[in-house]
């Protein structure tokens, strides 16, 4: 999935009095963005007073318990962070990072901004966890509900009760970070899922499923994104979301969704083989392909 556009004014004529068609685009990325890279580790180690083990203990969580532990924009730029032996915390990685490990965590509540790499949840009980990666992986954990968004597929190894459900996020600044961490908002396969163990697969949830849903059940209220961070406002759920909802693979029907002005006559012609619906200056076309067309 992409998004096609142009730009420019109507077609113009060169120096050789010719048309010269629009720019048309077809794109991946949701926003014209600068290369980015972490900076190296002696420079993001200088942050910590040039101390290896700050740094390491400021990355690496361990043994917490009922604590609430907050990694506002600009502090992990695109580092590795780990979670290990918590219990009953709320984490908030509001800033991208190359790796998330989480271990032996139990009643945890996990949000976490785009992954330009992989999450890996192991040995986890009751958890919450709303994470946007490049590869998620859980192993031997049960009974966690989550809220993602990963390019082609959740790998699951042993694991029961898990529920599954669209990344549906949205505030100021994911855009950049989903640019960043070079993940795709149009390529969102959370709803495949590979059970190396065959125990048993996730069960999706409703495409209208919020984050809200997601973290309730715990013995504690979760707190929105704007109470905890001050780059977070309270207008961002007001906003339009980046990443598209998708609903999920669950037929074997396709539909094909174009927008464009006077279409009416190329969509009359097509009509003996399309479904055409009119909405406004809209033309929708949709294809049923039916098992039986090879």
């Amino acid at each position: 999935m992409g998004c096609l556009s142009s730009k420019g004014d109507d077609e113009k004529e060169d120096s050789g009095n010719r048309k010269r068609p629009k720019v048309v685009k077809w794109s991946y990325d949701l926003v014209e963005h600068k290369k980015w890279s972490k900076p190296e580790k002696e420079e993001f180690k200088q942050r910590f007073g040039g101390s290896t083990d700050k740094m390491l203990e400021f990355l690496n969580t361990k043994g917490l318990v009922g604590e609430t532990k907050v990694f506002l924009p600009g502090e992990l730029d695109g580092y590795d962070i780990t979670f290990e032996d918590c219990t009953d915390c709320d984490f908030y990685v509001l800033d991208i990072t190359s790796q998330i490990q989480a271990d032996n965590c139990t009643g945890c509540r996990f949000f976490c901004s785009p992954c330009s790499g992989s999450a890996f949840f192991r040995d986890c009980k009751n958890c919450s966890i709303a994470v946007a990666c490049a590869q998620l992986r859980m192993r031997d954990c049960s009974s966690c509900r989550m809220m993602i968004f990963v390019p082609r597929q959740l790998t699951i190894e042993s694991s029961k009760k898990t529920e599954v459900a669209c990344w549906n996020v949205k505030y100021f600044g994911l855009a950049v970070q989903f640019a960043r961490a070079q993940l795709s908002v149009y390529e969102n396969g959370w709803y495949h899922a590979h059970d190396f163990s065959t125990n048993s697969m996730p069960t999706t949830l409703p495409s209208s499923t919020t984050l809200q849903d997601i973290m309730e059940g715990h013995d504690r209220p979760w707190k929105p994104l704007d109470q905890v961070a001050a780059s977070q406002s309270p207008e961002d759920p007001s906003m339009d979301p980046i990443v598209p909802l998708v609903t999920g693979d669950r037929s074997n029907q396709t539909c094909f969704v174009l927008f464009s002005h006077g279409l009416n006559e190329a969509a009359s012609k097509v009509s003996a083989h399309f479904s055409v619906c009119y909405y406004s200056s809209l033309v929708v076309l949709s294809l049923y392909v039916v098992s039986t067309l090879k």
